[in-house]
């Protein structure tokens, strides 16, 4: 929905998101560890409630918590089945 503006269920065009917003509450971030999180920017599509989550781009600049993520979550393997 970021990028396309229409919605990948319903193909509607009815989008919210929060972005360039006051972060606030708990859907605004993404826990990476017990002291590190990630802003987010959520995407919702009015029509049918369907909704995506991005972290924000400042946040992937930041190489302490990208190695935090490297160091702490699983990367996900696309050859398993």
């Amino acid at each position: 929905m970021k990028k396309s503006n229409v919605c990948p269920k319903c193909n509607g065009q009815n989008i919210y998101t929060n972005a360039g917003l006051m972060s606030r509450g708990e859907r605004c971030t993404v826990a990476v560890s017990s002291w590190t999180q990630l802003f987010v920017e959520t995407y919702v599509c009015l029509d049918c409630g369907f909704f995506e989550e991005y972290v924000m781009q400042k946040e992937l600049r930041n190489a302490e918590k990208i190695e935090k993520i490297k160091s702490t979550w699983k990367k996900v393997d696309f050859t398993d089945k």
